[in-house]
C-alpha cells in the first residue's frame, strides 16, 4: 500500500459561541464554545473551548414610552381636530352634553396604547482569548492488531496535500517552507500499549510519542517560526487503515490524516 499525508479541511465555521451579555456585570466573563454539528469529526476537541470576554460597560438606555407615529395616528389627529371644531359648534348651540360625549369618545380613540419599547442596554466588551481546557474524560482508542499504517513511510506528493500552506500558517519563513516542501520527507510509525510513536524524517528529525488513551501531548513550538509557546496534539481515530490526529496551535488548529490504501 501507499501512504498519504493530508491535512484536514479547516475552511468554514465549525463552532459558535452564544454570549449572553444583557445582564452581565463588568469584568471577565467566560462562555462555552459549542460545535455546529455535535458528534461530527469536525467537532472533536471543541467541547473543551471557552471564549473569555471582558465587559467594560453595561448601561441601560432610555426606555420611555412613545406614541405610535404611524399614518393611522396622523389620520386620528386630523379627525380629532375636525370633531373638536364640531364639538365647539355644538357647545355654542347649547348641546353641551352631546359635545362632551363626542369629544371624550374621540379622545379615547386617539389615545392609542403607547409603544412599550423593549428594554435596551448598551454593552461595551472585548474578546480577550480562546481558552482550551483539558478534556474531562479522555477517550481511549482501541488500536487494532497489526494496523497497516505501522512501518516506514516516504511522502508521496501525488496523494498528499501541499504542506507549504500549513508551514506558512504556523509562521515558518518563506525559504524554509520552499526547502521543506521540496524534500521527500518520510516517517517511521510504531505503536505500543501506551503510546503511538512517530519519527518525522525531514530537515530536522522530530519524534512524537502520543498517548493512545486520548490524552494530550504538549510540546513547545519549533524555533524559527512566528508562533511562540506550546502546541498540543492527540489521537482522534485509529483504524486498521487510517490514523487521525488533532493539533491545537497557539493560533488555530490542524487535523492530520494518515491513510493507507
Amino acid at each position: 500500500g501507499g501512504g498519504g499525508w493530508t491535512a484536514g479541511d479547516s475552511g468554514g465555521a465549525r463552532a459558535c459561541c452564544q454570549m449572553k451579555l444583557f445582564n452581565a456585570r463588568c469584568g471577565n466573563v467566560v462562555f462555552p464554545v459549542q460545535p455546529l454539528v455535535p458528534g461530527s469529526a469536525a467537532s472533536v476537541g471543541l467541547e473543551q473551548h471557552c471564549l473569555s470576554v471582558n465587559v467594560h460597560a453595561n448601561e441601560a438606555l432610555d426606555t420611555r414610552t412613545r406614541l405610535l407615529l404611524s399614518p393611522v395616528c396622523v389620520v386620528l389627529c386630523v379627525a380629532l381636530a375636525l370633531v373638536a371644531s364640531g364639538s365647539a359648534a355644538l357647545l355654542a348651540s347649547g348641546s353641551a352634553e352631546l359635545a362632551t360625549i363626542a369629544t371624550a369618545t374621540l379622545v379615547a380613540l386617539f389615545i392609542t396604547r403607547p409603544d412599550q419599547a423593549p428594554p435596551r442596554r448598551q454593552i461595551t466588551f472585548s474578546v480577550e482569548r480562546l481558552d482550551i481546557g483539558a478534556a474531562a474524560v479522555p477517550v481511549a482508542l482501541a488500536i487494532p492488531e497489526n494496523p497497516r499504517w505501522v512501518g516506514r513511510w516516504r511522502l508521496d506528493f501525488s496523494c498528499s496535500d501541499n504542506c507549504e500552506p500549513i508551514l506558512a500558517a504556523v509562521g515558518v519563513p518563506y525559504m524554509i517552507r520552499k526547502i521543506a516542501n521540496s524534500i521527500r520527507a518520510g516517517c517511521v510509525i510504531s505503536v505500543c500499549a501506551t503510546h503511538l510513536k512517530i519519527v518525522h524524517k525531514s530537515l530536522i528529525p522530530v519524534e512524537d510519542r502520543i498517548p493512545v488513551d486520548g490524552s494530550w501531548l504538549t510540546k513547545p513550538m519549533p524555533p524559527g517560526g512566528r508562533m511562540k509557546g506550546e502546541f498540543r496534539v492527540r489521537l482522534t481515530k485509529a483504524s486498521g487503515t487510517e490514523l487521525q490526529m488533532y493539533t491545537v496551535l497557539p493560533e488555530g488548529d490542524l487535523r492530520e490524516k494518515y491513510l493507507v490504501h
